[in-house]
């Protein structure tokens, strides 16, 4: 709760600060590890759409990397799906994911499934929204991320 409350301080106290996208990732990774899918998901998006810089870039593609990892546990699965669902530019990032024919790919054997319970519910988009071009260019990211599993 602390380290939240000083990441909010700081963007409270500078709105326009040079860490702002920085502190947002931090943010985004501190609702990863505490499963808050919606405030992740969402600041991720936000991150992969607004930000010119590839170190910023490359690490909301690997933090959008580990929220699809959370798709592997049954337990989480259904709550990362229905945040994914309320996200235009989610699915064809899953897209991006699921095309990966690395067979260290975790996201493999739930291929189908995905494809159905989100893809298809979203008349499967395919890579038709901002958030594609940020993703396209990191794709290598979340292909180097599959692989180091």
């Amino acid at each position: 709760a602390r380290v939240a409350a000083a990441l909010q301080e700081y963007l409270d106290v500078y709105p326009d600060g040079e860490f702002v996208a920085s502190v947002r990732g931090y943010q985004a990774d501190l609702a990863v590890t505490q499963r808050e899918w919606e405030r992740a998901v969402a600041l991720t998006l936000d991150q992969l759409n607004g930000t010119r810089s590839p170190e910023l870039d490359e690490d909301a593609a690997l933090r959008f990397a580990r929220i699809l990892e959370a798709l592997t546990d049954e337990v989480t699965r259904a709550d990362v799906i229905e945040v994914l669902r309320k996200h235009a530019a989610a699915p064809p990032l899953v897209k991006l994911a699921l095309d990966l024919e690395d067979p260290n790919n975790p996201l493999l054997y739930l291929r189908e499934f995905l494809n159905s319970a989100l893809l298809e519910a979203h008349g499967a988009r395919a890579l038709a929204t901002p958030a594609t071009a940020a993703a396209g260019r990191n794709a290598a990211s979340l292909e180097r991320r599959a692989r180091s599993r």
